[in-house]
């Protein structure tokens, strides 16, 4: 072999894009993992404030009584 033709190409500048997509998408994940535990936490706080309010009616039966503690009690388990 005597001759050879090549082509190079800088791939650097589309490395760096491709790492700043990646991070982009990252932080957009995270954005909306926030998002959505924020909507779970004001509907469980709605399902507790109604539970605990319940459990303030006079003549629940205790059935129901032990069903409304029980949902305060998980939902003030919960994480949030």
């Amino acid at each position: 072999m005597t001759h050879f033709v090549g082509i190079y190409r800088d791939l650097g500048e589309r490395k760096q894009m491709e790492r700043q997509l990646f991070q982009a998408q990252k932080m957009q994940s995270v954005a909306r993992s926030r998002r959505r535990g924020h909507e779970f936490n004001n509907l469980l706080a709605g399902i507790q404030g109604y539970a605990a309010l319940g459990l303030r009616e006079p003549g629940l039966t205790p059935t129901v009584h032990e069903f409304l503690d029980f949902i305060v009690q998980l939902s003030d388990r919960a994480p949030t």
